[in-house]
Formats: C-alpha cells, sequence, structure tokens
C-alpha cells in the first residue's frame, strides 16, 4: 500500500519537519485501517526517516500494529541510518543520517530491518567528526523545533576559539526553520497557465457585458473571472517575491546564469529573464481590479445593488497585454520555472550555508551554533562578509 501524503517539504511554507510529520500520520492511519495485515514497511529518502520512526514505535509496541505483524523494514537512503537493531547492505559507512539515529533503537524489530546507502549520499552517511556543521544542521531541519539539541556534540568537536558570538550555545533552531521554510505561497502558482487564464477572463468579461450582471449565463461567467484573476495573484505574487529575492542576492542569481545548458536552472533563467519584460505591480493591481468587480457583482445578485463594470474591459485588457511576453515561452519551460523557483529560496540558504563552513577546521562551533539566528538573515542579504563574522571564521 503507498502512503498517501504530500511530501512538501520548503513547498508552501512547510518546513521538512511538517511534512515528515504528515508522512508519520498518514503511514499510521494507514496501518490501522488493516490490522489484522502483515506488512512489509519500504521507504525512500524521507519516506524512509518515516518508515524508520514508524518501525521504532511499532518495536516498542507504539505503533498502529504489532511487532509480529511487521516481516521486514527496508531503508534507502535513511536520513536516520544507524538506529540500533537495523542491518546495512553493502559496504562499511563511517557516517551516520543526516538526521541523527533514533536513540531508542528498533525494539522488538530489531534484526528485521535493512538500510541500503550509498557512501557518497549525504542524507544517509554524514560524518559528524569530520562536517559537524553539516550533521547539526540536518538534524536541525529534520526533526520538530525543541527536538534536538546539538550544542554540546558541536562543543566536543570544537577547535579552541574566543567565541565571536555572546550569549548562550543553544541552537536557534526556529529562526532558522523559520527562514527556510517561507519561500513564499506556492500552491496554487503556475506560470504556463496564467497567460490563459487572463485571455479567458476576457472573454468572460465580453459575455458579461452581453449577457448583463444579473443573468444566469453571468453569474457563471463572474465565478470564472474571480478564478482566473486569483490565479494570476497566486502565481505572480510568490514568482515576483522570488525574482526579487534572486536579484539581491548575487550567488543564486549565479545558480541560474552559470547553470549547464538544458538544465531546469537555465531554463529557469530565461524564464526570469522574460519576466523582465512583465510590469508585475500593474498585473496585479488590473487582477486585484477584476477580483474587486467581480466579488461585488457576486453579492449584488442577492441585494439588487448596482454594481459599476465600466473598469472590468479595461483591467482585463490590461491583464492580457502585461502578461503577453509569457506567451513566448512554452508551457513545459514555464512550469519548470514555476518549480524551481518555488524552492530556490531554501536550496540556495542551504548550498550557501554549507559554502561558508566548507573546509574550514579551527571554528567555535558553538558560537556557530549560538549564531544560526543570525547566519541565515546575513546570507539571505547578500552579507557576505557578515555571514562570515557571525560563523566565527
Amino acid at each position: 500500500m503507498y502512503v498517501p501524503y504530500p511530501g512538501e517539504a520548503f513547498f508552501n511554507g512547510t518546513s521538512y519537519a511538517e511534512s515528515k510529520s504528515r508522512g508519520d500520520k498518514a503511514a499510521a492511519e494507514l496501518m490501522e485501517r488493516c490490522p489484522s495485515s502483515k506488512y512489509l514497511i519500504a521507504g525512500y529518502s524521507q519516506g524512509a526517516q518515516i518508515g524508520n520512526d514508524l518501525a521504532v514505535n511499532i518495536g516498542h509496541g507504539l505503533g498502529p500494529v504489532t511487532p509480529q505483524q511487521v516481516k521486514a523494514v527496508i531503508l534507502l537512503a535513511n536520513p536516520k541510518r544507524g538506529t540500533e537493531g537495523a542491518t546495512l547492505i553493502g559496504p562499511p559507512l563511517s557516517g551516520q543520517g543526516i538526521a541523527g539515529p533514533a536513540p531508542e533503537g528498533f525494539g522488538k524489530l530489531a534484526g528485521k530491518v535493512f538500510d541500503i546507502c550509498h557512501p557518497d549520499d549525504a542524507y544517509c552517511n554524514t560524518d559528524g567528526q569530520s562536517t559537524p556543521f553539516l550533521a547539526s544542521l540536518g538534524r536541525i531541519i529534520a526533526n520538530p523545533p525543541g527536538a534536538v539539541d546539538v550544542s554540546a556534540e558541536l562543543a566536543s568537536t570544537a577547535s579552541p576559539q574566543t567565541p565571536t558570538i555572546t550569549g548562550t550555545s543553544t541552537v536557534a533552531q526556529s529562526s532558522l526553520v523559520d527562514e527556510l521554510s517561507s519561500p513564499g505561497t506556492w500552491r496554487n502558482a503556475d506560470l504556463s497557465a496564467v497567460f490563459g487564464a487572463a485571455s479567458q477572463l476576457a472573454e468572460s468579461v465580453s459575455s458579461l457585458d452581453a449577457a448583463g450582471p444579473t443573468s444566469t449565463t453571468s453569474a457563471a461567467n463572474i465565478a470564472r473571472m474571480t478564478q482566473q484573476a486569483r490565479l494570476v495573484s497566486e502565481t505572480l505574487t510568490p514568482i515576483d517575491q522570488a525574482r526579487e529575492w534572486i536579484d539581491s542576492n548575487p550567488g543564486a542569481r549565479e545558480t541560474f546564469t552559470s547553470a549547464p545548458e538544458g538544465s531546469p536552472e537555465a531554463t529557469t533563467a530565461g524564464v526570469l529573464d522574460m519576466l523582465e519584460q512583465v510590469d508585475v505591480p500593474a498585473v496585479l493591481s488590473a487582477a486585484e481590479a477584476v477580483t474587486g468587480v467581480s466579488t461585488a457583482l457576486l453579492k449584488s445578485r442577492a441585494s439588487g445593488e448596482s454594481i459599476d463594470v465600466s473598469t472590468l474591459a479595461e483591467s482585463a485588457d490590461a491583464l492580457v497585454a502585461g502578461l503577453s511576453p509569457l506567451a513566448a515561452s512554452g508551457p513545459v519551460e514555464l512550469r519548470t520555472a514555476t518549480q524551481v523557483l518555488s524552492v530556490a529560496k531554501p536550496t540556495t540558504i542551504i548550498n550557501q550555508l554549507l559554502g561558508v563552513v566548507s573546509g574550514v577546521t579551527s571554528v567555535d562551533y558553538p558560537a556557530v551554533a549560538a549564531g544560526l539566528q543570525q547566519l541565515p538573515i546575513k546570507i539571505a542579504t547578500g552579507d557576505v562578509h557578515g555571514a562570515h563574522a557571525v560563523a566565527g571564521i
């Protein structure tokens, strides 16, 4: 049985831990529907972490079924690899899963759990001794806020150094997670659909003018107008926020401009260049105007109030004209750009966080942990010197 849950880490404001928690709940609820069945639990990446924690609960009598009902657990690229009781398939590994092993172990499922991990896969093989910052960052992001305190581990691996940050050496998890998981609201965003929506909106306005705002046919057109205008707003708002953030972050922009030809990032770079031709504030203003009038029209059908619709055609035409540059790109390219831009902020922040500390051997890691609250802000604003200062480099 497939566990039906949306893997939406860093999408629509969802953190990795929140996404994983939804998977935990969905897996348990699915198994509860078949309480007498036998199970083989299998998962990959985040799914493997869900399977790991599900097996831990079952092994200790806290799961939705008994340990006897689980015949085997197979975990590929498990972020919690290293949990006691699992058998590793493949060569010996020096590290553990980036989220850290479950301290309880697999209990009565020990010996039934099998981990498969490529040695170069940091999700399941992160060495906390050689890369303590990466290991600690992974544990912060992959677990619920407050569930992990890695400051002691950081202190044990740190070289003596005068702290550059004052304050306690506890990990400021909430700010980092918030920064990584707040790229904007993307659930309804679709660049490939907005030009078509604007064109259909103009057609709906024409039909409205012909039929009159109180006719039955017009009521359907009004509802469509509202939906089409909202699609434009709910797409261009996060797209423009992402574009502004990328423009303010030279490293993020370089990720796209230097991407290999034909890659999703290169495709997105082309779409970003095309979006320079779109007057986004004007388009959003026109969409807001259409939404306001159409909402008033729907309310007027009950009240009988007269609504001035003379501005609708002008707003609809402004939408079509403003979005016309999008017609130069194909739907595949526009969908690709939407997907890439939706995760551009968290992806860039993580990559730059790791880039700031790569190759560093003499860092006050407890001070870095205390500074995690400031570090993403420095990086997000392109303040490289400030980021180095916060990291104690």
